[in-house]
């Protein structure tokens, strides 16, 4: 199908605000960057951490996917609302998500974190995280060994509550939705 298209359906262009977002600081991750950053995030945050992710690959205890999805148990656990959200293939995806995502979800389920599979019915490639209603961290890093140390990944970490009320809102609509 021609790139304007899915499914039969066309795209349509989204304006973005004019006068854009405020934000206080915005500082990008790459490589290794990324997963400490997220570790310290996730250490000091009070209120909530809300995870949109297209793959988390779980491994070994040592895995670096293992010590984020440890620091969410540790957040959920001093009463910060978590919540991770996950795709799950549709029938004709390649990707392999439900397979690649399964242990970590079972994972988090069993130590008390609200977690999900997004609705099959649609891909969901997000990779954002939020943390207290003020902090977004979005860009291309997977949660993999590959994305956090090998592949070529950038993300960026931005303090804006307003874009941290965007993505929440957004994630809201995708965790109802699943």
């Amino acid at each position: 199908p021609h790139p304007s298209s899915v499914h039969g359906r066309p795209r349509h262009a989204v304006a973005a605000p004019v006068d854009g977002v405020p934000a206080t600081w915005i500082s990008p991750l790459l490589g290794e960057e990324y997963h400490t950053s997220l570790l310290a995030l996730f250490d000091g945050a009070a209120t909530s951490i809300e995870v949109c992710m297209f793959h988390i690959a779980l491994g070994t205890a040592d895995h670096p996917s293992s010590q984020l999805l440890d620091r969410l148990v540790a957040a959920a656990a001093r009463g910060v609302a978590v919540r991770v959200l996950l795709d799950r293939d549709r029938p004709t995806d390649p990707y392999n998500s439900t397979v690649v995502n399964t242990r970590a979800k079972n994972f988090l389920a069993a130590n008390g974190v609200p977690v999900k599979f997004d609705s099959e019915e649609r891909l969901l490639h997000s990779k954002f995280v939020v943390v207290d209603g003020r902090t977004v961290v979005v860009g291309s890093h997977n949660w993999s060994i590959g994305s956090f140390f090998e592949f070529d990944d950038v993300s960026l970490a931005i303090a804006s509550a307003t874009l941290a009320q965007e993505f929440t809102g957004r994630f809201d609509l995708l965790w109802q939705g699943s």
